[in-house]
């Protein structure tokens, strides 16, 4: 998929559904489908969340990919189980 010339990247999750959300149309999205994506971002040994699957973990994606989770658990009608890996690093 195209945005603008660019590939798909999981920062679109948050901008797009948030767009969404305010125009009412949240129907237009698969959010379970935009929850499977974001989820093959993740970097399952480190942690964090990449721009795309099998990319390097930023801090930015990471945390407009956890917004796009939280966003599309704010606005699903049933009850979904996103999970996410979350370490703590050690002081």
């Amino acid at each position: 998929m195209d945005v603008m010339g660019s590939s798909l990247q999981v920062c679109y999750s948050w901008w797009c559904l948030s767009a969404l959300s305010i125009l009412g149309r949240l129907d237009w999205i698969d959010q379970q489908a935009l929850q499977k994506f974001i989820l093959s971002c993740q970097d399952d040994e480190g942690g964090g969340i990449s721009d795309r699957p099998d990319d390097m973990v930023d801090v930015y994606h990471t945390f407009f990919g956890i917004a796009g989770i939280a966003n599309t658990h704010t606005h699903t009608h049933t009850h979904t189980h996103t999970h996410l890996r979350i370490f703590v690093l050690g002081k």
